[in-house]
């Protein structure tokens, strides 16, 4: 029996409109139904979360650097 899987949401931090793009059309390609926010930098990062003393989900499953 499949149980049925909630969609997350996803904080994509990401400054290149370009970047942003590819990530928005690997969700659709792949039928991912996550709800995808994007925010520019790391203090609006924070800021959409309530800011550095809001206490935090889990460490993210997945993160890139370049």
């Amino acid at each position: 029996m499949n149980t049925p899987v909630q969609p997350i949401e996803v904080l994509l931090v990401e400054d290149d409109p370009g970047d942003e793009l590819m990530t928005r059309e690997a969700f659709e390609d792949n039928k991912i139904r996550n709800t995808l926010h994007v925010v520019r930098d790391g203090q609006a990062a924070l800021d959409s979360t309530g800011g550095a003393s809001t206490p935090r989900p889990p460490a993210p499953t997945w993160c890139c650097w370049t």
